[in-house]
């Protein structure tokens, strides 16, 4: 099968090996503060933010899922400032909505499928986006926020690991181990600046077991406050082992979706809904067809399997993950396929 799905996406083939040699060396078995198990945080740490250029004084934490990291914003870090959330579509909706209901102060703005996000200078309070919207193909320059008065939290679980951002430009980074990490899903991740930090103190959240008080003091002794997903740890830390820097991947992801965008902007029976180049996701191509069901039936046939439309999108879209554990002959395959494609419609 030829996964092109947007998450959980294509796992690296050499995920498996990892896996037998988890369950071979018995850190599996190992308690969680144990110096073994301690050992493999701090080097899957290191590697992280090696891999990603973190700055220094940032923090990488592990946590169950991106959706629980947006909780713990919520929770630890959304203080009597105001909050708010600039999104194009479902998930970024769907964060603002979900914050809403722990804290009073979060207010939205929707901005239009193919416009740019731009923030208003005059609001100078908390800020979230979502890098790469799933739900539609969009994404936003982070690079284009600037000096703020607020804290940035940015959203980037489709793209973290597969973009290179410079991440001293936002103040929490979310992203999960699904997508462009090619890895299984059950493990989210939170990259968080000293000024995020310096923010959960003052607001001195420990009602929650996953206080990011309480998560930042268990990690800076590479624990953690809760039994982690040590499998997913373990194949994480091997992956960024053989992974080259983020400028590599970016530079070979953007290339590729160069070709894809090239493929369906010429198609007479594919259309990117985003027309607007300067906001079309390098992850995530959100496409029309006339025919959507004899497409999905005829990809089905051929081995193919694709992400169907998300949100306001759904009955009349598809989506197609550009991941770096896909390869480039997959991909290759993949417009083969669709080039034979004819609409009954």
């Amino acid at each position: 099968m030829y996964n092109f799905y947007p998450g959980p996406s294509k796992i690296y083939p050499v995920v498996s090996d990892f896996a037998k040699e988890a369950f071979e060396n018995g850190i599996l078995e190992r308690n969680h503060r144990s110096e073994p198990f301690m050992h493999l945080l701090e080097q899957c740490i290191e590697l992280l933010k090696n891999h990603l250029n973190v700055p220094e004084g940032y923090k990488v934490f592990f946590v169950s899922s991106a959706t629980e990291a947006w909780e713990i914003c919520a929770q630890s870090l959304f203080d009597t400032e105001a909050v708010r959330f600039y999104y194009t579509g479902a998930f970024g909706h769907k964060w603002m909505r979900y914050s809403e209901r722990l804290r009073n102060h979060v207010s939205g703005l929707k901005v239009e499928l193919n416009s740019e996000i731009v923030l208003d200078a005059l609001f100078q309070g908390d800020v979230c986006l979502v890098a790469n919207e799933t739900s539609n193909g969009t994404q936003v320059n982070i690079n284009n926020i600037g000096e703020r008065e607020g804290l940035v939290f940015v959203d980037a679980v489709s793209s973290l690991g597969g973009v290179e951002y410079t991440i001293s430009n936002a103040d929490v980074w979310i992203s999960s181990s699904q997508k462009c990490f090619g890895l299984p899903s059950g493990m989210g991740i939170m990259v968080v600046s000293p000024k995020a930090l310096a923010r959960a103190k003052a607001v001195g959240d420990f009602k929650h077991y996953n206080s990011l008080l309480f998560i930042e003091e268990n990690f800076d002794n590479f624990q953690t406050p809760y039994t982690p997903n040590i499998l997913l740890v373990y194949l994480f830390k091997s992956m960024l082992e053989h992974l080259p820097n983020i400028k590599t991947v970016s530079d070979e992801l953007v290339l590729r979706a160069e070709k894809l965008y090239a493929y369906f902007d010429s198609s007479k029976n594919f259309t990117p809904i985003v027309t607007n180049k300067e906001v079309r996701s390098n992850t995530i191509l959100t496409l029309s067809t006339p025919d959507l069901k004899s497409l999905h039936k005829y990809l089905n046939a051929n081995r193919i399997t694709l992400g169907k439309g998300y949100g306001e999108w759904k009955d009349t879209t598809f989506r197609i993950a550009n991941f770096p554990a896909i390869e480039n002959a997959e991909y290759d395959y993949l417009l083969e396929i669709l080039s034979n494609f004819v609409p009954q419609k």
